[in-house]
This record gives structure tokens, sequence and C-alpha cells, in this order.
């Protein structure tokens, strides 16, 4: 009754396989130890969640070492640049195909690893030294280790890709909850509080920031290190009928450009969730409700997995596309009320009043 249930509402599974380790394990666990050490491996690639609670350290470290009249938006081309290189994508992909998933995926974790070790060292010489080690080495190497997992994933539920692709984002959305409160914890175990500028001047904190960044390369050296055992592929993929879905290639590289347009359109939410999360709780509380917010990434991409696997079939990529569209309008149709809140209300009338105190003291002056 069991089997029967679960091969209902899973579907086909390749259980056969040639690796060396997960051929020693029992047939029906192969597919979910592959998703476990997705998942773990996808939880340490989770950094750029947690760039707006690292960003007031980093700005008030770059301040007191080497840039005093550096302020906050400058440093948004970290975030920018570790939401992901595409080339890294496709890099990853060919990897994955020629070498297979694991290949792809440890190449892609020893770059990444290495480029946020290495900001140990590069963040105290520069902020372009930082752009390149944090922000363009880390970053390609997350990206071919995630366009190695998720389809290595993917083989192993071939009629519900939906399913496993949004566990393997679920983990990828999990890595702010984990990471911020571990940056909180090392670099501000005092609690220390920012001036009247916002940052941190406290000399001890500052000294610890750029240990954080060796204290992450080993975290995920240990996460990467259990994940990336079982990563490993079936021997064959199920046969699944599949059609051309567009058309020419004229039609494809049209739809592709669709596609990469609406993509856009999602990357200033990211931008935009840490500064109102700062605003709306304080940096006391960042940390903690950040990683509460990230995890809305973690469920969207269960439900959206369950959603695609169960209602594809039936409804169309193109339906489909207009009910996630839904859920974007029902967010824009949000912001337009969040100003009309308690919250916001109270928001305002505490950056008046801090306003009005500078202003004051200018004077003084």
């Amino acid at each position: 009754m069991t089997c029967f249930t679960c091969t209902s509402l899973l579907g086909r599974l390749p259980m056969e396989t040639s690796d060396p380790i997960l051929r020693r394990m029992p047939r029906g666990a192969r597919p979910w130890a592959v998703l476990v050490g997705g998942v773990m491996c996808m939880v340490t690639f989770g950094i750029v969640y947690t760039c707006g609670n690292l960003l007031p350290y980093l700005v008030s470290y770059f301040r007191w070492k080497m840039y005093p009249d550096m302020h906050t938006g400058q440093l948004i081309w970290l975030q920018t640049l570790l939401s992901g290189l595409p080339m890294g994508m496709v890099i990853g992909g060919l990897f994955e195909r020629s070498f297979g998933g694991r290949a792809g995926a440890f190449m892609g974790a020893i770059i990444y690893t290495f480029g946020v070790g290495a900001t140990f060292y590069s963040i105290q010489h520069s902020y372009a030294a930082t752009l390149l080690t944090m922000g363009g080495i880390a970053s390609v190497g997350s990206s071919i280790a995630y366009s190695s997992i998720l389809p290595t994933a993917q083989r192993w539920f071939p009629d519900n890709v939906g399913l496993a692709g949004g566990i393997i984002i679920g983990g990828y959305g999990c890595g702010a909850f984990i990471l911020a409160p571990l940056q909180t914890t090392f670099i501000n175990p005092l609690d220390y509080r920012v001036n009247d500028q916002g940052f941190f001047t406290q000399e001890d904190l500052l000294e610890r920031v750029p240990y954080v960044f060796i204290v992450m390369a080993i975290f995920f050296m240990v996460f990467q290190s259990i994940g990336l055992i079982f990563i490993g592929q079936p021997d064959s993929d199920i046969m699944v009928e599949t059609e051309n879905l567009i058309g020419t290639n004229s039609e494809i590289r049209v739809e592709q450009a669709r596609v990469c347009l609406i993509f856009s359109c999602i990357g200033g939410t990211f931008s935009i969730f840490p500064y109102i999360t700062h605003k709306c709780f304080s940096k006391a509380n960042f940390s903690v409700m950040y990683g509460f917010l990230q995890c809305a990434v973690s469920v969207a991409g269960l439900i959206a997995g369950l959603i695609s696997t169960h209602a594809l079939n039936k409804i169309g990529f193109e339906n489909l596309f207009i009910v996630c569209g839904f859920f974007m309008i029902v967010s824009l149709c949000l912001t337009f009320i969040v100003h009309k809140t308690d919250l916001a209300r109270l928001m305002v009338s505490a950056e008046r009043e801090h306003e009005e105190e500078d202003g004051e003291y200018q004077v003084f002056q």
C-alpha cells in the first residue's frame, strides 16, 4: 500500500545506478538521498540572501579601514553580482552533461568556497578586490554548482521534475535562515548598536568582519563535503514523452527573450527586500526577520513545484505563467497599501524626527 501510494504520487523513479556510493543504498532511498545532498549543498549557496545582513558590517568596515566617505548604496553591486552570472550557469550545464552532476557540483563548490574564503584577504585590500572574489569568483562557482545539482536531482524524479526542482530551490532559499544568524553571532556577539549615522564604530567588532568569511568557508566545506557524497546520477533516464513546445528556431529565440525579460523583473524584489526589512524591523532584529522572510522562498519553491507537477499537463505552460503572474500582481498591489499601515506611519514619523534632530545639530554647529 505504501509503495503504491508513493508511486502514484511521485511517478516512476529510476532506481538503478552505477554510482559507487548510491548503489550501496536501498533502491527506494536513492532519489531521496540525492535530494538531501542537493539541499545541503544549496544551503551554502544562499549567501546572496544575507547581503542585507552583512551590508551594515561591510560598509562600516570599509569606512573604518580605507573609505571614510563610503555609503551603503555603493555595496549594491556586491549583491547584484552575487545574484548570479549567466555564463556560470551555461558552464555548469555543459559540465554536468559531460562529466555528471557530482563533478560539476564539486567544481562549482570549490570555486565558490575559494571565492568566499579569499574575501578574507580581498576585503582588507580594497572594495574592487572584494567584488572580484566574492562578487565574481564566488558567483561563478555557485552558478556552476546550481546548474549541476538541479538537473541531477530532477533526473531521479522524471515524472515530478517540478517537485524536485522546488525542493532544491527551497534549500537555496533556506541558506539565509542559517547563515544570517551565523554571521551576526560571530561578528556582533555583544549586540553592539550603530551610531547616529547608521554605522558601527566598535573596533573589536570591525576587526572580526574579515574573519567571518573564513568561518563561512569552513561551514560551507563541511556541508558541501557531506552533500556532494550523494549527488550521483541514475544509470539512465526513464523516457518521458516530450515535444517541441515552441516551434522554429526564430520562435525559440523570441520566447527566450520573453522569458529573460520576465525573469529580469524579479531581480528588483531581491534588492528591495533587505532595505524594507531593515527599515521595518531595525538593525537589531534584521538577521532573524530576514531569515524568516527568506523562508518564503523555500515555501514558494515547494508550492511552485507541486503546482507545476500536477497542473502543468492540465493547463499548459501559458496558463501556468498567467497563474504565477497573478501572484506578482497581488504583490504589486500590496506595495501600494504598505504606506498606510501603522508600522509605516511610525517609520515616517521616526524619520522626520531624526531629520529634525540632524537639522538642529547642523544649525548648532
